[in-house]
């Protein structure tokens, strides 16, 4: 049984946890709209602290193949959202980006990268959705292929890559780089002439995951090289980034003055990059020092950007005092 069939009603329905695993046999006949809605309230609910974590990946991994592009929205949404309470290396984040490859990968080699004849435009925005996740959870395969790609592109074979996949194939070549590739990407951001293939060049500086470079990418944005209302573009990625998070604070409190000058006239957007670049933490030690470091130096105009991304680490940070110790467990006993 499934309330709220069609997801008419604007509710939450919680089930209990026998429930929740019946509801996995019936998944692959109910409409796209029911899938949606179901994992979208047991995210919700296991934020909230109404199921564990474990009850959430059991029904996750019932997803694996999805090939709805707003069904599969959600499941990189849940994936990224359980992501963040990870450790950023070891054996469990190794155990995590295995399970989520299992979820994502076959939807994205089944969808490989080039447009097929008359296929639907759902399938041209799954195809970016379902590249990106595989890659950012370790498959080797479709980052091997990404970097051919950006060979034969930076080589001057615009055929090399579509538009829609060119900030897929950007991104992957930072996550898996290192410093031949930052310059790499910064020689690109100069030469390139369109706005839309700059900005998914600056996204992608900001997904290296060495703290150097990172580093390098934060004060690059600092440059004359970027335009004032282009440096969100890159404090957004950054501050998503999981390997950034101590680098891009170190810089910001580094920078203060100048950051506060440079948007003096534009507090909505010094606001949202606040919000960008402090929100994605799950520490309360996080949340203190930023709250320490805030009543010492105040950014009213910025008040409510700030709070909100402490509101933000805060439920975070207590969902991973819930249910890290139970994630961890039930990633060593998944059979591979």
């Amino acid at each position: 049984l499934k309330l709220n069939a069609g997801e008419a009603a604007f509710t939450r329905i919680s089930y209990p946890p026998h429930h929740w695993k019946h509801l996995t046999g019936a998944l692959p006949q109910l409409p796209a709209a029911d899938r949606l809605g179901l994992l979208d309230d047991l995210l919700a609910l296991t934020r909230a602290g109404h199921h564990t974590a474990p009850t959430l990946l059991d029904f996750l991994a019932a997803y694996a193949g999805e090939s709805d592009y707003i069904v599969f929205s959600a499941i990189a949404a849940a994936l990224d959202a359980v992501s963040r309470l990870l450790p950023i290396s070891g054996d469990t984040r190794d155990r995590f980006n295995a399970f989520a490859r299992s979820l994502v990968q076959q939807t994205a080699r089944r969808l490989g990268w080039r447009e097929r004849e008359n296929e639907p435009h759902e399938t041209r925005l799954l195809r970016p959705l379902a590249l990106d996740a595989s890659i950012n959870y370790g498959d080797d395969a479709r980052i091997k292929e990404a970097v051919r790609r950006f060979l034969a592109y930076r080589d001057g074979d615009a055929d090399a890559i579509s538009a829609d996949l060119r900030g897929v194939m950007f991104a992957a070549v930072a996550s898996a780089g290192g410093v031949h590739e930052w310059k790499q990407l910064a020689k690109r951001y100069h030469d390139a002439e369109r706005a839309e293939e700059k900005k998914e060049l600056l996204l992608a500086l900001g997904n290296f995951r060495v703290p150097a470079l990172i580093e390098k990418t934060l004060a690059f944005s600092f440059s004359s090289s970027v335009r004032l209302q282009d440096i969100r573009i890159v404090f957004s990625n950054v501050g998503k980034n999981p390997h950034a998070h101590e680098t891009s604070w170190r810089f910001f409190t580094g920078h203060f003055d100048e950051f506060v000058k440079r948007f003096a006239d534009n507090p909505m957007l010094m606001g949202k990059m606040l919000e960008s670049l402090l929100g994605f933490s799950a520490s309360e030690d996080a949340a203190q020092e930023i709250e320490t470091f805030f009543g010492a130096h105040p950014i009213p105009e910025a008040s409510r950007a700030i709070e909100k991304a402490l509101e933000h680490i805060r439920v975070r940070a207590r969902w991973k005092t819930r249910d890290k110790s139970a994630i961890a467990e039930w990633l060593s006993g998944r059979k591979k």
